[in-house]
């Protein structure tokens, strides 16, 4: 939202500490690269994934601030007071994976220690969290369900705290998978695995999948044409129904079989 966050986290509200670790894990759990603006002189982000400028933004936005990035750790302004997270590890997003961790010491005045933070999509991220919290993750889902039915993009986040021993025993299993000669991808995929499960959820994002220009004017005259035209997606069926009807794929006198 437009601040809305920033607003309720500067009021002390009981959701204070839940809002910090949504914006902590937005600001760091990426892969985008801080730049600057020739022109404007102004901080600018640029990813592979516009979602990721996007959330980058959002969070700016709430008064948590992506800075720099380093090989050993990141950095962001968090309501004016800049904070350094050492980075242990970053379990990469993957199209098979559908999520992205990284590991974290946290700086003292969070409370150090060690924390992973998790960001994916719902249908992999809800096997992935911990036993109980139902009403959370009810409420969460119930918001999911209208974002999208509204052709939004959705995300789940969660964090776990990790102890040392926890973290140095699964570390070297992690070492071991990042050097091996034969079937590495596959075994830092169950390495990964974990480490990344009983999360705690603290919340969901949504994001606009917008259109290139003129694509609903290009699919309605390939159909005029006579063309058949197929879309392949990944999302969820109701977020791909809603952007059918954005593109001008489905017309709303349409009857729609779903199979």
């Amino acid at each position: 939202g437009k601040g809305e966050l920033k607003t309720e986290l500067k009021s002390g509200s009981e959701n204070a500490e839940a809002i910090r670790d949504f914006l902590v894990n937005l600001s760091i759990c990426h892969a985008a690269v801080p730049d600057v603006d020739e022109e404007t002189g102004d901080l600018v982000y640029k990813s592979q994934s516009p979602d990721e400028v996007a959330l980058c933004d959002g969070s700016r936005l709430n008064g948590f601030t992506f800075k720099t990035r380093t090989q050993t750790d990141v950095t962001i302004e968090a309501m004016g007071e800049t904070i350094s997270f050492e980075t242990l590890n970053v379990l990469e997003f993957t199209s098979d994976r559908r999520r992205m961790s990284v590991i974290v010491r946290l700086p003292e005045s969070m409370g150090g220690g060690i924390r992973i933070y998790s960001k994916g999509a719902d249908s992999m991220m809800l096997s992935l969290l911990r036993d109980g919290d139902d009403d959370i993750k009810q409420k969460t889902l119930d918001d999911i369900e209208l974002f999208c039915k509204e052709g939004l993009r959705t995300l789940i986040l969660g964090y776990k705290d990790v102890t040392e021993d926890e973290y140095e025993e699964w570390n070297t299993v992690f070492h071991k998978a990042e050097t091996a000669l034969e079937d590495r991808d596959n075994k830092i995929d169950e390495a990964s695995k974990l480490m990344e499960r009983d999360f705690i959820i603290i919340g969901a994002t949504a994001i606009e999948d917008k259109l290139q220009d003129e694509v609903p004017e290009t699919i309605y005259n390939l159909l005029r044409a006579g063309i058949k035209v197929w879309v392949i997606t990944g999302d969820k069926q109701a977020t791909a129904i809603n952007i059918a009807h954005t593109c001008k794929l489905f017309k709303h006198s349409m009857e729609i079989m779903v199979c």
